[in-house]
């Protein structure tokens, strides 16, 4: 089955760089310290499982810009952690580029991603953080991702897994 995420909550979104395999890894740029890739991609089904069974989810490109735009409103990127553990604060890791893209807009996707979805959210951070910046370059942290407190509406289901 498939659901689609069409609202969020109010409680929180946070970032967080996560350390396990992705297909889309941060692109790095050394010399100056800076990572970027997507944060979401627009309509690519998520696995997930819980006491409600195995399914994909996926978010829309309207649900990102809401998302995006909600990030930006509420001033989340100050709110970075590591592998969803707030416990981990990313300090030292700031946000500096935030976009979604819109192709009638004129707003592409970031190089080297560009066969992604029009309506992928798209991040670069500059990294300060000495201990971080050695993690993302030994390879355990890899990409971005958003945290949140998200509903969906499972009244677009498929019985595709």
């Amino acid at each position: 089955m498939a659901c689609i995420f069409t609202v969020f909550n109010d409680f929180f979104i946070f970032w967080y760089i996560f350390g396990f395999i992705s297909i889309l890894n941060f692109a790095i740029n050394n010399d100056k310290r800076i990572i970027s890739g997507p944060a979401m991609v627009a309509d690519v089904p998520i696995y997930r499982k819980d006491e409600g069974g195995e399914y994909n989810v996926y978010f829309s490109a309207a649900t990102i810009k809401e998302i995006a735009l909600k990030f930006a409103k509420k001033g989340y990127a100050k709110k970075l952690n590591l592998f969803h553990d707030p416990a981990l604060p990313a300090d030292g890791v700031a946000i500096f580029n935030s976009f979604v893209s819109d192709k009638s807009m004129g707003i592409l996707p970031m190089a080297g991603f560009e066969d992604l979805p029009d309506g992928s959210w798209f991040i670069s951070a500059k990294v300060e953080n000495e201990e971080i910046w050695k993690r993302i370059k030994a390879g355990e942290v890899r990409g971005f991702s958003v945290e949140g407190n998200f509903s969906f509406d499972r009244s677009e289901q498929s019985s595709q897994n």
